[in-house]
């Protein structure tokens, strides 16, 4: 399953373009209800103009999946190639419901909001596709993903840390008020720096990138527990210092994750280190006035880059 947009720049890109330049359309269309290969739509309408090689749509679904659909497309192929644009947003849509619907094993369930914008130039869809680049961005609410695995390797780190394991409830899935990020594509690689899921017990950050022709996907998440509940509006959460850091490979269907020892192991004695070179910084500076003498200038700062 495609959205619609995309669908309908795919259909227009492939029209080649001196048919493009001769159509001469404007016309307007409006469904009260459409089921399309177990696609549930209510309210539909869809604007066309179309004149001398430029082409735009609008369309929008009133009622799909508890939410609403809006998209358009802008055609231009007047020059020696195509230029497509193309923008959507869904809002309050039950983000389960669509998972299912496209056949994605992703366990997921909350609130979708999410927009896009791209854009794309060539002279045929195989290279406007290649050259496709844009914006997107998403927030969910309230729901849980269903990835039991990704929640034993927070508690191994959990563990390692000497902290209280998550709740058995935790076992059937990650519970979550918001999970949110935006996205940039350039070609086949989709790539985040902003990741953000907040749930009652930790705060995640994650950055990392998809290929979305082979599924691949590379991500390194930061987790942070939380150590003290907020009592008011205006007081912050308390976080433990110590991140729990995981690595995530292969693809989001059938992802891969290793707890990054190294930096636990780093950020869980970095207060100790700290606390060290505080006491010790005359005996340290000594060390690296000793080591410039005797092996050479610049030694000493081999030793800065250690600490």
């Amino acid at each position: 399953m495609v959205s619609p947009s995309a669908a309908i720049a795919a259909a227009l890109a492939k029209l080649p373009a001196e048919r493009l330049r001769k159509l001469n359309a404007q016309g307007e269309l409006h469904l009260q209800h459409l089921k399309v290969n177990d696609i549930v739509a209510d309210d539909l309408h869809l604007q066309l103009n179309a004149r001398e090689g430029s082409v735009q749509t609008r369309q929008g679904i009133g009622r799909f999946y508890g939410g609403r659909y809006s998209g358009g497309v802008d055609l231009d192929a007047k020059g020696g190639d195509t230029a497509v644009a193309l923008t959507e947003k869904i809002d309050q849509a039950d983000i389960e419901a669509i998972l299912k619907l496209i056949g994605s094993k992703i366990g997921m369930s909350g609130v979708l909001t999410g927009s896009a914008a791209l854009q794309g130039r060539g002279k045929d869809l195989k290279q406007i596709r290649q050259g496709l680049k844009g914006k997107l961005a998403f927030g969910l609410k309230d729901g849980a993903i269903s990835d039991v695995k990704f929640l034993k390797i927070i508690n191994q780190g959990i563990g390692l840390l000497n902290q209280a394991p998550l709740p058995a409830g935790y076992g059937g899935g990650l519970k979550f008020s918001e999970i949110s990020g935006s996205d940039s594509l350039a070609g086949s690689i989709l790539r985040s720096d902003d990741l953000l899921v907040k749930a009652p017990l930790f705060r995640m950050t994650g950055s990392g990138f998809t290929n979305v022709d082979t599924g691949l996907a590379d991500y390194r998440f930061v987790t942070h527990l939380v150590k003290a509940q907020a009592t008011t509006a205006t007081e912050p959460e308390k976080f433990h210092s110590t991140p729990i850091v995981v690595n995530m490979s292969g693809t989001l269907e059938d992802p891969r994750y290793r707890l990054d020892m190294k930096a636990l192991l780093t950020e869980k004695n970095k207060a100790k280190i700290e606390k060290f070179l505080d006491k010790n910084t005359d005996k340290i500076d000594k060390l690296k006035d000793k080591l410039d003498k005797k092996l050479g200038p610049g030694v000493g700062d081999l030793l800065d880059r250690l600490f």
